[in-house]
């Protein structure tokens, strides 16, 4: 895999750059998941970048949308639905 990361259970296109890990989630064309960073049961859509250290659970990261480097996010056991990341994150209400 490009990156030299490692994706279980996951979809992951060819033109995914994967140099972190990725578990039961699906990344969309031209991710990368920067090394040491985690991305777990999440949909990333085309274009995003998730940075190094950033961890990510139960997310949806929108097309393009570069997570900065080191954020935690994770779905609460409570919540309705996941957690976006979009261009307003993190200032817009959820």
């Amino acid at each position: 895999m490009p990156g030299g990361g490692t994706a279980t259970d996951s979809v992951v296109t060819d033109r995914c750059s994967v140099g972190g890990r990725v578990l039961r989630s699906v990344l969309c064309d031209d991710v990368e998941v920067a090394p040491a960073a985690v991305v777990e049961e999440s949909v990333v859509l085309p274009g995003a970048v998730v940075s190094a250290g950033s961890r990510l659970r139960g997310v949806i990261v929108d097309s393009g949308y570069r997570v900065p480097e080191g954020v935690i996010v994770q779905q609460q056991a409570d919540s309705v639905g996941p957690a976006v990341l979009s261009p307003g994150f993190p200032s817009s209400p959820p």
